[in-house]
């Protein structure tokens, strides 16, 4: 994705023929792959936290004395 987001500033900028070009598609290009690579990490964090807790309840269920 970020390759792409790069490989549009200079297919947009035309080989840095036009620099106006290039940094009106380089800033949001930025900006865009910086909120997909935190919204990832975030999912990553959440998926680790719901893993986390799904294997301490099961540990927690099979090492439960029973009555």
């Amino acid at each position: 994705v970020i390759i792409i987001f790069v490989s549009l500033i200079f297919l947009f900028s035309k080989g840095g023929a036009s620099p106006f070009a290039g940094w009106a598609t380089a800033i949001p290009a930025s900006i865009l792959t910086i909120f997909m690579m935190s919204i990832e990490l975030l999912v990553a964090f959440i998926q680790a936290f719901a893993f986390t807790i799904l294997t301490a309840s099961y540990i927690g269920a099979a090492v439960e004395e029973h009555h």
